[in-house]
């Protein structure tokens, strides 16, 4: 009998779970989807050996990247780290996360990296995330123990929250 292979769809589950697998084979201790350690929510934050914390925007469609380049307070911020804006608000480096040609390197602000994620057709299909813009550090201070305690207490949370049921 011939096993069928599910299609892989491009969803931001999808997408996160393709980032966690490369982001624990390049030792990164926590990586949390859908986290407010920053006071907002990250579509996924890691936390590295060298306790710097990266973030993961992760965008599916053309228009949804678009829309985020108009967030003009966001981008400052990300923009201004030296300013004072430092380790508890933002992330030492950013990434946006995105199907593969979705858009140009051109488009990517300058404050950001880029990381394609691309359907790799091997007889077990999966998801690779290709870093084809490297982020650049926006500062270099390392994760705060606050930030450090919420990424831990959220992944805390989703494992007890996915396991306890009422």
């Amino acid at each position: 009998m011939m096993r069928t292979i599910k299609p892989i769809e491009l969803t931001e589950s999808s997408i996160q779970a393709a980032l966690f697998k490369d982001l624990v084979s390049k030792g990164h201790s926590h990586i949390a989807p859908n986290c407010m350690a920053l006071g907002y929510e990250a579509d996924l934050l890691s936390l590295t050996t060298s306790d710097y914390v990266h973030e993961y925007e992760i965008k599916i469609s053309r228009s949804d990247f678009k829309a985020d380049q108009n967030k003009k307070n966001k981008h400052y911020i990300y923009q201004n780290a030296e300013k004072g804006f430092g380790p508890a608000r933002i992330p030492s480096r950013l990434y946006y996360v995105i199907p593969a040609g979705m858009v140009s390197i051109e488009e990517v602000p300058t404050h950001a990296g880029l990381i394609e994620i691309k359907l790799m057709k091997t007889s077990r299909p999966y998801l690779a995330a290709i870093i084809t813009k490297p982020a650049p550090r926006l500062h270099s201070e390392k994760a705060p123990v606050g930030v450090k305690h919420k990424i831990t207490t959220s992944l805390m949370w989703k494992v007890f929250n996915g396991v306890v049921k009422e």
